[in-house]
């Protein structure tokens, strides 16, 4: 059984820039590079929960750049609006091996994976997460690499 969410008004773009800190850190990888367009961006979310995503898209990330020659994982951060309301998006690019097209129609399901190691749990846990939080998540292939673009409500 999931444990119950806990909401909290905080810093989404200061949760980033830490979590990146400690990912960089412990992984011994320099890959990141993060760009928020406003200094903070407060959001109604589980910290915790919110952790969870980032380590999942940075790990998988990390994992798709191990055979590039000069790995490289963007993050953007952006406050938004359309008509309804507010919203922050937060895009990962990165210039590893991208998604098999077969994979994505699949990607949200539990125990797909095309990691040798891989559960296939990450992104299954990833996008619950985000379906709790009223999020939206998208998986993309680019030319060079894969794209992950998340929407969390302010």
């Amino acid at each position: 059984k999931d444990p119950q969410l806990i909401f909290e008004h905080f810093d989404f773009n200061q949760l980033l820039m830490e979590a990146v800190d400690l990912f960089e850190e412990e992984k011994k990888s320099k890959h990141f590079t993060v760009s928020c367009n406003e200094r903070s961006a407060f959001i109604e979310a589980d910290i915790k929960r919110v952790l969870q995503i980032l380590n999942n898209v940075f790990k998988n990330a990390i994992d798709a750049t191990k055979e590039s020659l000069d790995p490289k994982i963007i993050i953007t951060s952006k406050l938004l609006s359309d008509d309804q309301e507010g919203y922050l998006e937060l895009k990962i690019k990165d210039n590893g091996h991208g998604f098999d097209p077969k994979f994505l129609q699949d990607a949200f399901q539990p125990y797909v994976t095309t990691k040798a190691k891989g559960t296939g749990l990450g992104l299954a846990i990833v996008t619950k997460i985000i379906n709790d939080h009223n999020g939206t998540i998208n998986f993309k292939h680019q030319k060079n690499g894969a794209k992950i673009v998340i929407k969390f409500n302010k």
